[in-house]
């Protein structure tokens, strides 16, 4: 048999698409059709499914893969698509803080209940980027725009009336989308400006805390606002488990052409997905 093997390993036993998590916010698509079951996937044949079990470490002398349940998987190549972790620790205050993840689904459920039935007239939400880079860029602005849309049709984003609910979305850099997409970039700051939305540029946040529901946010610019909601993009890294192939800024470096990994140019070794930074 000269055809090649190939092993999937993933740590989770259903799959779900980041876009659907808006999905859900609006109430368009209930969390349950969310999620796509691994043992349903129709794979071809050679390819083996191995799920709920996560990888915890990779052995690049032996190269082999190993797993939590110790067995050990061998490769002759190796494509990383680990995805990303959060690093709440590296901002004073933020885990012990109340914030809301929308990368996560379960915060997502939580925030279409804030949205739609909690907030309250006059109150304040902030949507926060907490660091570059982050994956799906485009999230933390469509959250927003579809909090203002949710908050519109509750009638509370009438300018000149009390009821009016102040949308915030701050973050670190002076444009959104700098770089390669200028234009995107551009549609958002019009799409802020014709909504309402406050746009804070250069914003990187220094620390947090909440005291009596009020959220307390300051910026390395010195500047301190309250907020009755927070949500947040949070500060991202390539699993731990990768650290033996990350950067400074704990992301795996590799080439834009080949997706090979910088570090084992050569080897047989990938990098793909939110965990790679691609150069």
């Amino acid at each position: 048999n000269n055809l090649a093997s190939l092993t999937l390993i993933d740590k989770k036993g259903s799959f779900t698409v980041g876009a659907l998590h808006q999905y859900v916010l609006t109430g368009r698509l209930e969390e349950k059709k969310a999620a796509m079951p691994l043992n349903r996937a129709t794979l071809p044949k050679g390819v083996n499914l191995i799920s709920n079990v996560s990888c915890t470490g990779i052995d690049m002398k032996r190269r082999v893969v190993k797993l939590q349940d110790k067995r050990e998987i061998p490769f002759d190549r190796l494509v990383l698509s680990l995805g990303l972790t959060f690093n709440y620790d590296i901002i004073p205050g933020l885990r012990e803080s109340h914030f809301l993840n929308i990368c996560n689904m379960k915060h997502v459920i939580e925030l279409k209940t804030r949205v739609m039935k909690d907030i309250k007239p006059g109150q304040r939400i902030l949507v926060l980027v907490c660091r570059h880079p982050y994956k799906c860029p485009p999230a933390p602005f469509e959250v927003a725009f579809l909090i203002e849309e949710m908050l519109r049709k509750r009638g509370l984003r009438e300018e000149k009336k009390k009821s009016y609910v102040h949308i915030t979305i701050a973050f670190p850099k002076k444009f959104p989308f700098a770089g390669p997409f200028p234009k995107i970039g551009q549609v958002y700051t019009k799409t802020c400006e014709a909504r309402g939305i406050e746009m804070c540029r250069d914003h990187i946040i220094q620390s947090m805390d909440t005291k009596s529901g009020l959220s307390s946010v300051t910026f390395q610019n010195g500047k301190i606002r309250d907020f009755e909601l927070v949500c947040v993009t949070p500060p991202q890294q390539a699993p731990s488990v990768l650290k033996p192939f990350t950067n400074k800024i704990g992301f795996v470096p590799s080439h834009y052409e080949t997706l090979e990994v910088n570090a084992y140019s050569g080897q047989g070794i990938y990098a793909i997905g939110d965990c790679a930074h691609i150069l």
